[in-house]
């Protein structure tokens, strides 16, 4: 499982078996396929931007002058704290309020961050982001289009190797409860 799931989730579900907590580690399971689909969808809405008409068609909903971050975060399904490192990072500049200090979020910023999500996704290292975006501000798209591509690739080896984890899973857990009902029939 480690290869489709990381560390993180193969630790968690391995404890849940241990515990005998079946269904729980498999909706643990199911939740990190369920995170993989939304940037699998992030993925390829990026990419069919970049294919057609630029950064500037990305869709965004509702339509807005001003975001907050919590809107922004909620919008793209990425946590406030990594949009947070992104701006330290030099990812995004963004402007504050004024009066409040708050951090002002256009429509342009809420796409980038949309782009280096699906970057991220495929583990790509911020440097290289950096530079997709610094490509992405001059329009040379073709960089950053090979790459969300290939952060597509990535995902598409992602499913592919949970599947083969889930199978894995699955045998264990069926072995389990064919053990079982032969211990109770006896």
């Amino acid at each position: 499982m480690r290869i489709g799931f990381g560390m993180e989730t193969t630790v968690k579900v391995t404890k849940l078996l241990l515990e005998r907590e079946w269904d729980k580690a498999m909706w643990t399971v199911n939740e990190s396929q369920a995170e993989l689909n939304q940037k699998k969808k992030m993925a390829e809405q990026t990419v069919q931007v970049l294919e057609t008409a630029g950064l500037n068609n990305i869709e965004i909903r509702p339509s807005k002058k001003n975001w907050t971050i919590g809107e922004v975060s909620s919008e793209t399904s990425i946590p406030a704290s990594a949009i947070r490192h992104w701006e330290k990072a030099g990812l995004i500049q963004l402007t504050r309020d004024e009066g409040s200090g708050y951090r002002i979020f256009h429509s342009a910023e809420v796409r980038k961050i949309r782009i280096i999500g699906t970057l991220r996704a495929a583990n790509l290292p911020l440097e290289v982001i950096r530079q997709v975006i610094q490509e992405l501000d001059h329009d040379h798209t073709e960089h950053a289009l090979r790459i969300a591509r290939e952060s597509l690739e990535y995902l598409n080896t992602t499913i592919r190797e949970q599947l083969r984890g889930i199978y894995y899973l699955y045998r264990l857990l069926d072995d389990k409860a064919r053990n079982e009902r032969g211990v109770r029939e006896k």
